[in-house]
């Protein structure tokens, strides 16, 4: 028995609000386009008969709370659930500091998107009837608190 379902993937969008983008040379500059670009990202799906969106993860500049704050604000808005995994942006850190969140944050910044149990940082979920969904945070830390980025 074959289901037929819709859904959109949005990856690496590196959602930066004005007051969080560095003025460093090296910086991904794209970040100073990155809300207005997914704003028109939604409103594009937001006009197709969507189950859900996958978002992938890198879905903030560096980590900063202010940018998790506003997207997961914008996702509430969507008129189909979405479902986000973190990136290596996401998460820089093993713990939090002024600048981003830590590795165990990201579950409490995302509740109605996956991550139903703030204490977990995977989740799996059935977004339709017959779907199984399975977010894994992949990020990886070393004993020194450093990122290594892959998860063996």
């Amino acid at each position: 028995m074959s289901k037929n379902f819709r859904f959109a993937v949005i990856s690496d969008p590196h959602v930066a609000i004005p007051e969080t983008i560095s003025d460093h040379p090296s910086r991904f500059h794209l970040v100073e386009v990155s809300i207005p670009a997914l704003d028109l990202v939604f409103k594009h799906l937001e006009q197709l008969e969507l189950d859900f969106l996958l978002l992938p993860g890198d879905l903030t500049q560096d980590g900063e709370p202010e940018n998790h704050n506003w997207l997961q604000q914008r996702l509430s808005k969507l008129p189909f659930p979405a479902y986000v995994i973190p990136g290596n942006h996401d998460v820089p850190t093993l713990l939090p500091s002024e600048q981003s969140i830590g590795w165990k944050d990201f579950p409490q910044f995302y509740p109605n998107f996956g991550y139903k149990n703030p204490d977990q940082l995977y989740y799996n979920c059935q977004p339709l009837p017959g779907v199984q969904l399975i977010g894994l945070n992949s990020n990886y830390f070393n004993e020194q608190g450093k990122q290594v980025g892959q998860l063996n």
